[in-house]
């Protein structure tokens, strides 16, 4: 079973900038990740604080290992 995960979250206003400063790096490196099938940020168009994620795992297993994984800044 695939295993679909999507997010809206808005930021604190003016950090969008500093945010894709370094989530390509996250991207990428989630999109390694055993089990990854799709990983990817959105900036919404009509407001700048806004951002939606999408991903898609092979299994829930392959997701409780993504979000175990240490958080590197």
């Amino acid at each position: 079973m695939t295993i679909v995960v999507s997010v809206k979250y808005v930021l604190k206003p003016g950090k969008r900038d500093e945010l894709l400063s370094f989530v390509m790096d996250n991207v990428e490196n989630t999109r390694k990740e055993n089990g990854n099938l799709a990983y990817s940020h959105y900036p919404s168009l009509e407001n700048p604080d806004e951002m939606f994620v999408f991903e898609m795992w092979q299994t829930l297993k392959d997701l409780e290992n993504h979000i175990n994984m240490p958080v590197q800044i």
